[in-house]
């Protein structure tokens, strides 16, 4: 529309890091390149090169990019919002007109908890189309699976829609974030790109989204690996992983059936079918997942 109002003008996107990290994900991101100048402002000097490589794979879609020197602020939006909702203080994030207009016009005030939908808008820019609603169908799974075994849904559902939230991430920005969290990757980790995203997912979780709840975090930390002495929500987020509506792999009705039935033996299932699909490929397997499959049989947790 404001391209048909101004055909003469030259207009401008501008965006934040992450946003810009994912656009090539967003709707018709081909006509937005076409449509405007994306302009992105670093949070720090070192996502500079990042932001480089990425704009040189938008230019390949006709895309125009600068990116915009202005002083780097550790602040996000997505932070302002949830310490205005939980009612923490976030005057030191905001210059004091815009933390008196917030205040004043009570933005944001939705209720002391984030909504359901507050979580997708969160999830929603760093996921493509098809991994949102992946994300979509774990959380509706979790939340299922939550009601069945007397675990909390509303926590299940939150680790669901969050769960992959930094799956799409380009490789040397997941590693990039890593760092920032001061995590230090074992030589397997660092070598096994699959499980960056629920490492890093559950620091972005913590850290960033100020989330420290254990029955969500953790949950996130081992959706990919499972481990020894998982607590339930553990299990409930690894197994609905498994088993979402979206899921079409050989064998996953007989998965959903045991999941309803025995938790703890899809639980085995799923750190066997892990090992032995990583096994057949010679890659190597973490040792939570060696010790989630050996906790399950040494625990007598299933029957053959």
């Amino acid at each position: 529309q404001l391209h048909q109002d101004y055909p003469d003008d030259t207009l401008h996107l501008l965006m934040g890091e992450d946003m810009f990290l994912t656009l090539k994900s967003w709707h018709k991101a081909e006509r937005i390149c076409q449509l405007a100048v994306l302009c992105v402002v670093p949070r720090s000097e070192d996502g500079i090169p990042g932001l480089k490589r990425y704009a040189e794979e938008l230019h390949a879609m006709g895309g125009r990019t600068k990116i915009v020197p202005m002083a780097y602020l550790p602040v996000s939006s997505t932070e302002i919002r949830h310490r205005v909702r939980c009612g923490v203080s976030f005057d030191e994030l905001v210059p004091q007109a815009v933390e008196e207009y917030i205040k004043s016009r009570h933005l944001y005030q939705e209720g002391s908890d984030m909504t359901r939908e507050d979580y997708k808008e969160i999830v929603r820019p760093f996921l493509s189309d098809r991994r949102f609603y992946h994300s979509e169908c774990v959380a509706a799974e979790a939340e299922k699976l939550a009601k069945v075994y007397g675990s909390d849904p509303e926590k299940a559902w939150i680790a669901g829609i969050l769960h992959d939230i930094m799956k799409e991430l380009p490789p040397e920005e997941q590693l990039k974030k890593i760092k920032s969290f001061g995590i230090i990757l074992t030589d397997l980790e660092r070598n096994a790109q699959k499980l960056w995203h629920s490492i890093l997912g559950a620091a972005y979780i913590k850290n960033e989204l100020h989330i420290t709840d254990p029955e969500i975090v953790d949950p996130v930390l081992y959706h990919t690996t499972a481990r020894a002495d998982m607590t339930l929500p553990e299990k409930i987020l690894f197994i609905a992983d498994y088993i979402s509506a979206d899921r079409r792999y050989d064998g996953v009705e007989e998965m959903r059936r045991v999941a309803y039935e025995d938790l703890d033996r899809a639980v085995l299932l799923g750190s066997r079918e892990t090992i032995r699909d990583l096994a057949e490929r010679y890659m190597a397997i973490h040792p939570d997942t060696m010790g989630a499959f050996n906790w399950c049989v040494m625990n007598q947790r299933i029957s053959k």
